[in-house]
């Protein structure tokens, strides 16, 4: 699966894809429920690589208004590109047995995402 998000307007925001669990709560479960997730983002002026538990700055060459998301279910991984010069900002190696779905968060007002076609 593969789609394009251009980002704009102030910092704060992140894209990625997350667990169909991630926002459900199980019955008869202890506690919140699993929040898994694998984003690219912003929460200043830096890059950041993120999970629900980890946060990887990253140093991409050049600073991306557009972002492609691509999601190889079968082999497990996630990979970030810059949709404009396609070029490898980051890639994540998922296990996942459920459903999993794009992520977007907008963390600053003023911050724009929205999804190419």
């Amino acid at each position: 699966h593969y789609w394009e998000v251009e980002v704009g307007g102030r910092r704060g925001w992140a894209v990625g894809a997350a667990r169909e669990s991630a926002r459900q709560r199980h019955k008869g479960a202890a506690g919140p429920p699993k929040r898994e997730i694998w984003a690219v983002g912003t929460s200043g002026k830096k890059y950041q690589a993120l999970t629900a538990t980890e946060q990887t700055a990253l140093a991409p060459g050049e600073q991306p208004r557009r972002f492609g998301v691509y999601l190889d279910y079968e082999r497990g991984q996630l990979c970030f590109y810059n949709a404009e010069s396609m070029s490898h900002i980051h890639t994540f190696h998922i296990r996942c047995r459920e459903r999993v779905f794009p992520f977007f968060r907008v963390l600053a007002r003023g911050t724009r995402i929205k999804i190419c076609t």
